[in-house]
């Protein structure tokens, strides 16, 4: 993310987003275009990621923990 920013924008623009509305239009069109494009390339990353966790969730078998107790309403054997 920060190397396709840093390499074709003011890093400071970075750290100060709202620097960006200050700017000239081309100059603005320009750090808004690199700034989407560098989060669009982190989402399309990170999408098969998520997917991919959440399907294994989806397919992994429940399994009964150890130690479970089958009454919740017996306190005396409860760890605290």
């Amino acid at each position: 993310f920060s190397s396709q920013i840093n390499d074709k924008i003011d890093p400071s623009l970075v750290q100060r987003p709202r620097a960006i509305s200050d700017l000239p239009t081309e100059q603005k069109l320009q750090a808004l275009d690199v700034m989407s494009t560098a989060i669009t390339t982190v989402f399309k990353a990170a999408i098969p990621v998520a997917a991919l966790i959440v399907i294994t969730g989806w397919l992994l078998p429940a399994k009964q923990l150890r130690g479970v107790e089958q009454s919740r309403g017996d306190s005396s054997s409860a760890a605290h």
